[in-house]
């Protein structure tokens, strides 16, 4: 399935799920085709693409108004994958889910991420205790899903919600 929505004002939502065959090069071609190379682009969903690689994600480059980027089961991505995001700063969502070759080292480049209210790593299970201190970096931070991080201790889950909550009262008022 594949949608691509534009609002009056230009801003571009693309939803591209499910796609056996939409690989990088796809990727590549469909970022040349909108307007000023995706500049208008604020969501990207890109769920079970499963022929995205990390060469893939440095096609995003262009997408200088990304805010929102879903790579669940896009079981391909890598660190490397992740540090081609690192200049994206203004990035508030992140779905990794199930995207099971990231570990630790991935987690350090998205640490730069000031805006990141909702991260997802659910299957992720290379991260371990370690790896969620650069999620602590992310000072505005609300929702951090973990099911199935099994290398992540109960006791650093418990730290990571109180981490936040704080943030969610912090934000509220």
């Amino acid at each position: 399935m594949a949608a691509l929505l534009v609002d009056a004002n230009n801003v571009c939502r693309i939803r591209i799920i499910n796609t056996l065959y939409f690989g990088d090069k796809e990727l590549a071609q469909l970022i040349e085709l909108l307007p000023e190379n995706g500049a208008q682009v604020v969501e990207l969903d890109l769920t079970a693409c499963r022929q995205i690689t990390d060469a893939g994600i440095a096609h995003l480059r262009n997408l200088t108004a990304l805010r929102s980027l879903n790579l669940d089961n896009c079981s391909q991505i890598t660190n490397v994958g992740l540090a081609h995001l690192s200049h994206k700063t203004a990035m508030r969502s992140l779905n990794l889910r199930d995207c099971r070759r990231i570990t630790n080292a991935g987690l350090a480049p998205l640490a730069g991420m000031t805006r990141m209210q909702s991260l997802n790593l659910q299957e992720c299970d290379q991260i371990t205790d370690a790896g969620l201190d650069f999620v602590e970096e992310m000072p505005v931070l609300q929702s951090l899903l973990l099911y199935g991080c099994r290398q992540t201790s109960a006791a650093r889950h418990a730290q990571i919600e109180n981490f936040t909550k704080t943030n969610r009262r912090n934000l509220e008022g």
